[in-house]
């Protein structure tokens, strides 16, 4: 099971259990554990929103990582393997205070963009592989709408939708020939 982040409520009060915050993290977990199988998350802008408990996003995803037992390398960018050569790939979100235009930029880093890239050149589709990709927004330029009466009004919500041509280039070239056979946002 995957979930696509955005654990917290949305009405923001500036208290604990609010988008973001430890308690939010500890309920979230407490909801995806009940299931009773195994998941992995993608963090959404929201869920470094903890604007009340944290002073950076640096120190949401700690708390993120902390509450869910993450080490370093599984928070934000991660991979897991399935029978028959099945690859899962998860992409998260990485700022919220320091995003560069509006909090609903949905930011991929330099990092987990190269990271991706040299994941889906070590698992060719000529090889048998099937690559299913996970993030919280819909690649720049995909043609896929997102919520209308929010997003599509100031223009975000796209995987870094404040970068340049080039960052939407390599997004939509990299699940155009690759092992890419879905992409859930």
């Amino acid at each position: 099971m995957v979930s696509l982040g955005d654990l917290g409520r949305k009405q923001i009060k500036n208290e604990p259990g609010d988008a973001g915050t430890t308690k939010c993290f500890v309920d979230g977990k407490a909801y995806l554990d009940s299931f009773d199988l195994p998941y992995s998350i993608v963090l959404g802008n929201h869920d470094l929103e903890g604007l009340c408990e944290f002073d950076s996003d640096a120190g949401n995803i700690d708390a993120f990582k902390r509450v869910f037992g993450l080490r370093d390398d599984q928070a934000t960018f991660w991979t897991k393997t399935l029978p028959n050569k099945v690859l899962l790939i998860g992409l998260s979100t990485e700022r919220f205070r320091s995003a560069s235009h509006s909090s609903h930029e949905v930011f991929i880093s330099q990092e987990q963009r190269s990271w991706f890239k040299r994941e889906l050149r070590a698992h060719p589709r000529e090889d048998g592989w099937r690559t299913i990709v996970f993030s919280h927004a819909p690649i720049l330029g995909s043609g896929l709408t997102v919520l209308q009466d929010v997003h599509l009004k100031n223009g975000c919500a796209y995987l870094n939708h404040s970068g340049d041509k080039e960052t939407a280039r390599f997004f939509y070239s990299s699940i155009t020939d690759s092992s890419v056979c879905a992409w859930f946002r």
